[in-house]
């Protein structure tokens, strides 16, 4: 009975034991040229090329990253309009915090320059019946009809009503 309570309490005290044995990663990361904090910045912390951990800058350009086990691992840090910035080797100790502040450079680039090209649509289409019809001089001169009644009545969209008054569509 003895035993059986010493092994479990023995466990536990392991178990405590590499619970405490978990690291913070923290820092500040700013901007090269200017010094001022970023914010928003994403920092990936990984070990053997796999992502272990992640996270973002605050305002202040703070990061924070917690719970890390205790060993080495690379910091990438990557931010719109700056260099990737990577650190390999980063010792990370299960007491107080390790910090790492980083500097970032400005990586802006020219981007090519793109015409933008629409075609639009007219308006008015022009010779569709349902829109209208222009006719010139020479139309009317190959046209059966020579009065104003049968050059409306050969234009699409007009006609005549009942009542023998000409009617225009739309």
């Amino acid at each position: 009975m003895f035993r059986k309570v010493l092994l479990t309490f023995g466990l536990l005290l392991m178990a405590e034991m590499a619970a405490l044995a978990q690291g913070t990663l923290k820092g500040v990361i700013t901007d090269a040229k200017t010094g001022d904090p970023l914010p928003f910045v994403n920092v990936i912390v990984k070990q053997d090329g796999k992502q272990v951990h992640g996270g973002t800058t605050d305002f202040d350009g703070i990061y924070t990253i917690k719970p890390l086990n205790v060993g080495s691992y690379d910091i990438e840090v990557s931010s719109v309009g700056y260099d990737r910035y990577i650190r390999t080797g980063v010792n990370v100790k299960a007491s107080g915090f390790t910090v790492v502040d980083i500097q970032l450079k400005s990586g802006a680039t020219n981007l090519d320059e793109v015409e933008i090209v629409a075609d639009r649509a007219p308006i008015i289409d022009i010779g569709d019946p349902a829109n209208g019809q222009r006719i010139n001089s020479d139309d009317i001169k190959h046209m059966p009809g020579n009065s104003v009644d049968a050059i409306v009545a050969a234009v699409g969209g007009m006609g005549y009503s009942d009542g023998g008054t000409s009617t225009a569509r739309g």
